[in-house]
């Protein structure tokens, strides 16, 4: 999917809601924006942008459903991240 630039992160983080029963792989230019993305996705704390009463509760959406592949990642964890 090609988006504009300025949108690159609400598209995703969309289509990734709203699929979230579904596998994908998601592409990106450099090692560093695979890092990012990474720690965007399992770090955004939901309840913030859902319920201002909920915030200091904690729902981590895709938590434990993202895995990061990239060149500089060591083998053995590149090995966990493929089972």
């Amino acid at each position: 999917m090609k988006v504009p630039l300025q949108y690159k992160t609400l598209y995703l983080l969309a289509f990734l809601f709203a699929h979230q029963t579904e596998k994908f792989i998601v592409f990106v230019s450099t090692c560093e924006e695979v890092n990012y993305f990474y720690k965007l996705l399992t770090n955004i704390n939901w309840f913030e942008f859902w319920d201002r009463e909920l915030k200091e509760q904690k729902f981590f959406l895709f938590n434990d459903k993202v895995f990061k592949l990239h060149g500089s990642i060591d083998h053995s964890e590149r090995k966990t991240t493929f089972e």
